[in-house]
């Protein structure tokens, strides 16, 4: 579940790093907020999540490797890097 506590609408995603990446070589790459690296994938993301809300997504199963959270705003578009997921089979 993801809380939005800001008065903004936002977006999340999680993207699935190829074997051997790091989530501080998302960031380096990154630096811009606009894109992600070609050894990323999506794998889940949700557009929308309204100001002062919550947020359930879909359930997914995640294939194991590392994960990068990020998520952002859409005016200004930016996006912000808020962790990592770690998934073992």
């Amino acid at each position: 579940v993801f809380h939005n506590e800001s008065s903004e609408v936002i977006w999340f995603a999680f993207e699935r790093l190829d074997e051997g990446r790091t989530i501080q070589e998302v960031i380096d790459y990154n630096v811009d907020g606009v894109d992600a690296p070609s050894w990323t994938v999506e794998v889940w993301s949700q557009e929308r999540i309204s100001a002062n809300a919550s947020s359930i997504p879909v359930p997914r199963t995640l294939e194991p490797g590392l994960h990068a959270l990020v998520c952002g705003t859409w005016t200004p578009f930016q996006g912000y890097f808020g962790g990592e997921l770690a998934v073992t089979s």
